[in-house]
């Protein structure tokens, strides 16, 4: 034999004979050893003959095992011509651990309610549409017919998305916990609907509710675009009020810091804001600091990212979560009238770029806080995957791997995601219904 795998039918039945006794026939023990060395052979030539095929597979699903995409290492990241002769970081000076930026963030309300007993204590409780494995299995019980179905015709991709696509069973009114985590604004009305679970919304629905009557739903009479004038007014007052009073406080905050300060001090504000709820304050901070990278604020949040956008942001915040260039650094360093390194028209035009366009680095804020808050809504084990699905890059033409965000932002979910078991943990400390 070479190598294990049997060279002819005569090298595996002389290796058969090795194991028959004087009556001519081989023993139980003996028949399990010419089998699975058989199996082996067998296994052993069908890899060596697939092996391209095997790797495309993996790289392609791998994550589903590992919960990691192959190939971050490889994204396609280039510095470009007008920053060439600068010193690149390869350490973030502000990076830190995900869970620790959370916990701060609790730290700090948890202060707050020594000081005043009028404050309830941090508190969580497991939303309805937590996403599990139990929960998950059964939702996909009922499409048994359509995998088979799907498998029939060899349509291996959709097959092993399924367990992915899945998921969007999840979303709920006051709750689209992924349509919210993967949609983008361009409106209040957006915002309304697409809303995963903020103390912004269920205060509105509240105070409408106590204005137009018990029967009155914000979310349904936006979905069904049955708000009248004065109602879409009173919607878009208490959003501004909303956005702008917590861009005031850690406004004023950072005036009097020497340099930007930490996304935890955005989550103690929510917390205290909702009265000390974990789960809708985390989702605030990251509804807020998506608004804040990729709308107008003033314009029923249209769509808008820009420079000066990211640059509010980085002026305001610390990039805590890239581990290598920061968003702060790309600021500091790329000009307003840029036209390339800010252009946002194509996301996946000049990915060799992304690492150092400031529009796309501002989205690692809201990136960050979006898997933070998923976290509290789906098992870590899933999460994992789920975001390795959506981060992955892709493997292009030319040969090189790219991505949507970028090398560095992406390593930047992933590092989040990471601890999303952490999260979830501390979190528990403050719940019930598990």
């Amino acid at each position: 034999m070479g190598d294990g795998v049997f060279n002819s039918a005569d090298e595996a039945f002389a290796t058969s004979k090795k194991y028959q006794i004087n009556s001519g026939k081989l023993s139980r023990r003996d028949f399990l050893k010419v089998a699975a060395a058989g199996v082996e052979a067998l296994a052993e030539w069908w890899i060596a003959h697939n092996i391209p095929l095997l790797k495309e597979l993996w790289r392609e699903n791998g994550f589903l095992i590992t919960g990691n995409p192959d190939g971050i290492n490889e994204i396609w990241s280039e510095v470009p011509p007008q920053l060439e002769g600068k010193k690149i970081p390869e350490h973030n000076e502000y990076f830190r651990r995900a869970d620790d930026i959370f916990v701060q963030g609790i730290d700090q309300y948890n202060e707050w309610v020594k000081d005043d007993s009028n404050l309830p204590i941090p508190h969580y409780e497991k939303p309805d549409n937590f996403v599990d494995a139990p929960s998950l299995i059964a939702n996909m019980g009922g499409e048994i017919d359509t995998i088979q179905d799907r498998w029939k015709n060899d349509d291996f991709y959709w097959y092993v998305g399924y367990g992915l696509d899945a998921i969007e069973s999840y979303n709920q009114p006051y709750g689209m916990i992924m349509d919210g985590s993967s949609g983008g604004i361009t409106n209040i009305s957006d915002m309304i609907h697409l809303d995963p679970g903020t103390g912004f919304l269920q205060s509105l629905r509240d105070e409408m509710k106590s204005k137009y009557g018990d029967t009155f739903d914000v979310w349904e009479a936006n979905r069904t675009n049955s708000l009248t004038e004065e109602q879409k007014l009173e919607v878009n007052n208490k959003f501004q009020k909303w956005y702008y009073s917590a861009r005031e406080y850690v406004s004023n905050i950072r005036d009097k810091s020497k340099e930007p300060i930490s996304t935890s001090i955005l989550f103690s504000y929510f917390l205290y804001r909702n009265k000390g709820n974990i789960l809708t304050s985390v989702w605030d901070t990251s509804v807020w600091l998506k608004i804040a990278s990729r709308n107008d604020p003033k314009h029923d949040l249209h769509r808008d990212p820009t420079y000066e956008r990211a640059s509010e942001l980085c002026h305001i915040f610390q990039d805590e979560f890239s581990p290598t260039v920061s968003a702060n650094w790309v600021i500091d360093n790329v000009k307003p009238g840029d036209g390339l390194l800010n252009y946002t028209e194509n996301p996946y035009d000049y990915p060799q770029y992304k690492d150092y366009m400031p529009p796309n680095r501002a989205g690692g804020y809201y990136h960050a806080w979006n898997i933070m808050a998923l976290s509290l809504c789906v098992t870590p084990l899933a999460l994992k995957r789920i975001v390795a699905a959506h981060s992955g890059p892709a493997l292009e033409h030319n040969g090189k791997y790219s991505s949507e965000y970028g090398q560095v932002k992406t390593w930047a979910d992933m590092l989040v995601v990471d601890k999303s078991d952490e999260i979830l943990a501390h979190t528990r400390r403050y719940g019930h219904g598990h």
